[in-house]
């Protein structure tokens, strides 16, 4: 055999021994992806699922700066999330760790002007639903977004996210019918 009918043939062999490990990464995915990304600006993610026939739609970013806990701590995402028939997003952050149920302290600081306060349910942190016409508007002016809590077992923690491509995700939300 030459040189390239051996690399030809390695090629062959490396490619089916991993196609049974990438079908079922593939299978995973989907199962687990169970949403649509309906595309992406600077910082931040369009997507749309459907729950029992409602289509639900919702922008997120990643935080892009983490302290407190960080290596305790899972994926750290916020979300403005539209639920069809809904006038406004409503805002959630998962900071990658169980939160303390109700009022505990936690906020949400948009370039050191806006202040909100966060309330703890599961995993998650909320503006309540008062907040969110405001808070939306400030998303859209903003450059970023702090989010300052106390998180059992983990402590004080402080992230920051990127509001770069809120109002141009939102657009696309709109676009798809959201």
């Amino acid at each position: 055999m030459n040189a390239l009918t051996k690399a030809v043939s390695g090629v062959f062999l490396a490619v089916s021994l991993c196609a049974p490990i990438a079908a079922q990464a593939t299978q995973a995915e989907t199962v687990q992806g169970a949403y649509t990304q309906l595309g992406e600006r600077l910082d931040w993610q369009a997507l749309r699922l459907n729950l029992a026939g409602t289509p639900i739609c919702a922008i997120r970013t990643e935080a892009k700066t983490r302290s407190g806990g960080v290596t305790a701590r899972g994926e750290t995402v916020a979300f403005l999330t539209l639920e069809t028939g809904d006038e406004r997003p409503v805002f959630s952050y998962l900071p990658g760790a169980r939160v303390a149920a109700g009022d505990t302290g936690a906020r949400l600081i948009i370039d050191g002007e806006v202040e909100v306060h966060l309330v703890g349910a599961g995993d998650a942190l909320y503006a309540h639903p008062d907040d969110d016409a405001a808070l939306y508007q400030a998303f859209r002016k903003g450059r970023s977004a702090v989010i300052e809590a106390t998180l059992p077992r983990i402590g004080e923690i402080r992230d920051e996210v990127s509001l770069m491509g809120v109002v141009a995700t939102s657009a696309i939300m709109s676009r798809e019918g959201c």
